[in-house]
């Protein structure tokens, strides 16, 4: 049985047995919408990422980790059909969120760093003359460099 059954069928059975404003619900409705990303079914997956966000935003804080993620990963489907400006709104939201919370060299907050590059990358290409593209080189610069390129302290 491929995963993407098996995610959808948890969902499902989620949904039944525990409602759709159930943590572990709103989790399986964030994991099947970014899979289904994944396999490029774009409209469905970001259906579910709206829901996701709409269940994370009712249920906990601005600066929860689940919200948060929703947020992302909503607005990288949101990028996906190339609905940029809401795209920007969400990934914004998110990147401040766990950038504030997790700071600017964790994995997730780099990760967001990068979807907003590959947003402007793609708004641009869409829409040129527009200074997508400088938004995207200023997001370039907020990302965290490795340490072996970064100079000691006072050189």
């Amino acid at each position: 049985m491929c995963h993407r059954s098996i995610q959808e069928r948890v969902l499902a059975l989620r949904r039944r047995v525990l409602g759709d404003d159930h943590p572990d619900t709103l989790i399986s409705i964030h994991n099947t919408g970014r899979l289904l990303r994944d396999l490029g079914r774009l409209e469905e997956a970001e259906s579910l990422g709206a829901e996701a966000v709409r269940g994370a935003t009712a249920r906990f804080p601005a600066s929860h980790p689940f919200r948060l993620a929703a947020l992302y990963q909503h607005g990288r489907s949101l990028a996906a059909v190339k609905r940029y400006a809401d795209a920007e709104a969400e990934l914004l939201a998110a990147q401040e969120g766990f950038s504030n919370t997790l700071g600017i060299d964790h994995r997730r907050t780099k990760g967001t760093i990068e979807a907003l590059i590959d947003l402007y990358d793609a708004w641009h290409e869409a829409e040129p003359d527009k200074g997508y593209d400088a938004k995207a080189a200023e997001w370039r610069t907020k990302l965290p460099q490795p340490a072996e390129h970064q100079t000691p302290a006072g050189q």
